[in-house]
């Protein structure tokens, strides 16, 4: 098991996503931009870290400095950001190439669903495979979509 998670995420989501961690007995850390340095999903964090300016292209979305950030940190584990923020993987096979070359366990959604629905984590890549189909199914029709995302 893990002892901290760095949430992803910011606002509403973030906040219910640092609740739940702290509930658990976890250290949340946040991250955030330069505008959101005042939120309130920030403060109730147990530790936070500044990412950049406002435009999420140069803060939330650049995944290099979210993982700078969990390595800073020291965080066992990262919440994946909320969903759209990423491309789809096009092909099974390139979402368990992608799963190997940023390491596993890797959250698995289906693109376009939402409010954590079909989501899941796999642990290696027979497993990925298995997550990928379950969160397809998980929301159809609502979101008619046969392409994933890892995280």
């Amino acid at each position: 098991m893990f002892d901290s998670v760095l949430v992803a995420n910011r606002g509403e989501i973030a906040r219910r996503v640092i609740r739940t961690v702290q509930r658990m007995g976890l250290r949340a850390i946040a991250v955030h931009s330069e505008a959101d340095a005042d939120l309130p999903f920030v403060t109730e964090a147990d530790d936070a870290v500044l990412l950049g300016p406002a435009a999420p292209a140069r803060s939330y979305l650049d995944v290099d400095k979210v993982i700078a950030a969990a390595r800073s940190t020291g965080a066992q584990a990262v919440q994946p950001v909320a969903a759209g923020t990423r491309e789809p993987v096009g092909a099974l096979a390139d979402a368990v190439w992608e799963a190997e070359r940023i390491g596993y366990p890797v959250m698995v959604k289906t693109a376009g669903g939402g409010g954590g629905i079909g989501m899941g984590v796999a642990h290696d890549g027979r497993n990925l495979r298995v997550r990928a189909c379950a969160s397809t199914r998980a929301t159809w029709p609502e979101t008619p979509s046969h392409r994933s995302m890892i995280r």
